[in-house]
C-alpha cells in the first residue's frame, strides 16, 4: 500500500513538472518577438513604493498598421505582444506615482540598452535606461528633454548647434553620440504611439 502511495506521488509530481514546463514554453513562445520582457522591478525604477498591475495584449493588424503609418516605419508587427505596467498610488502610502510604464529595447553599436518610459496623459513623465555598455553614456539632461513632449512635437535630434535656438527646436543630442540619441528618440516616439493606440 505504501509503495503504491509513493508511486502515485511520483507520477503526480512528474505531471506537475510537465504542465509547468509547457507553461514556460508557451510564455517564451508568446514573448519570443520581445525576449526582454518588462518586470515589476522595471516599473519600480520609475515609480517606487507604488502599486503595479501587469498587462499584456497583442496588437491587431489594424492597430499595427495605424502605428506604423504614424511612425512612417515598420516598427510593429500584427499580433506583436505588448507588455506594460499600470502604476497607481498604494492606498496605505502617501508617496508613489501614477502612470503606465513601457519597455523598449534600443539597439546600439555596442549591444542593446533598455529604455523605460512612464507615460501619462499621452506624454512621457519619467524616463531611465538600464543595461548595455551604452547606458552610461545616456545623460539625465538628454532624457529630460522628452518629459512633457507629445507626438505633435518633433522627435528629430539636431546636428547643427545653431538649430537649438530656433522654435520649435530639435532635441539636443548626447555629446558625440548623435546616432544613439536618435535611436532613443525614435524609441520614445514609438512608445507614445503604442500607448495612444492602446488607450493607456
Amino acid at each position: 500500500m505504501r509503495c503504491r502511495q509513493i508511486h502515485c506521488r511520483v507520477i503526480l509530481i512528474s505531471l506537475l513538472g510537465l504542465v509547468s514546463a509547457q507553461g514556460c514554453a508557451y510564455f517564451q513562445h508568446e514573448t519570443q518577438e520581445h525576449p526582454i520582457a518588462i518586470t515589476e522591478r522595471d516599473a519600480a525604477l520609475l515609480h517606487p513604493r507604488s502599486r503595479y498591475v501587469s498587462h499584456h495584449r497583442h496588437l491587431s493588424t489594424e492597430e499595427s498598421r495605424r502605428i506604423n503609418e504614424r511612425l512612417g516605419d515598420e516598427a510593429t508587427k500584427p499580433d506583436e505582444l505588448i507588455g506594460y505596467y499600470v502604476v497607481t498610488r498604494h492606498p496605505k502610502r502617501l508617496s508613489g506615482g501614477t502612470g503606465t510604464v513601457f519597455l523598449e529595447p534600443v539597439r546600439t553599436e555596442h549591444g542593446t540598452l533598455i529604455l523605460l518610459v512612464s507615460v501619462r496623459d499621452g506624454v512621457p513623465q519619467q524616463l531611465t535606461v538600464r543595461d548595455g555598455p551604452a547606458a552610461t553614456a545616456v545623460t539625465h539632461e538628454f532624457l529630460d528633454q522628452f518629459i512633457g513632449r507629445d507626438t505633435e512635437h518633433s522627435y528629430e535630434v539636431g546636428r547643427d548647434p545653431d538649430a537649438f535656438h530656433r522654435v520649435p527646436s530639435p532635441l539636443v543630442p548626447i555629446e558625440g553620440r548623435w546616432e544613439l540619441s536618435q535611436r532613443i528618440a525614435d524609441a520614445v516616439r514609438k512608445i507614445l504611439m503604442v500607448a495612444t493606440e492602446l488607450g493607456v
